[in-house]
């Protein structure tokens, strides 16, 4: 099976006054006639949540079975920020 490459970001999501639908755009590539402002800011934070839920599979991994001590209760909230601003981001609160 062959690995899927997406667009690298930052995908920007973006509507112009005169038209009635989003367009989202990451470097040459375009998404466009998006009908909602909601998919359009979801479809942009793609790559951050994909990163996001990348680091948080590999510090689950690297957890699993042991004691969770302070210091790994630390790298855990460092890698849950990052996680909240791709939240933030795809429901268009930023």
């Amino acid at each position: 099976m062959s690995q899927l490459e997406h667009t690298l970001g930052p995908w920007i999501a973006c509507k112009y006054p005169d038209v009635k639908t989003w367009t989202v755009a990451a470097n040459q590539s375009v998404a466009s006639k998006i009908r909602s402002e909601a998919d359009a800011k979801l479809i942009a934070a793609a790559p951050d949540l994909l990163v996001a839920c990348e680091k948080a599979w590999l510090l689950l991994d690297a957890l699993n079975g042991l004691e969770v001590e302070y210091k790994a209760a630390l790298e855990i909230r460092a890698h849950i920020l990052p996680s909240k601003l791709a939240i933030v981001k795809a429901k268009g609160q930023l």
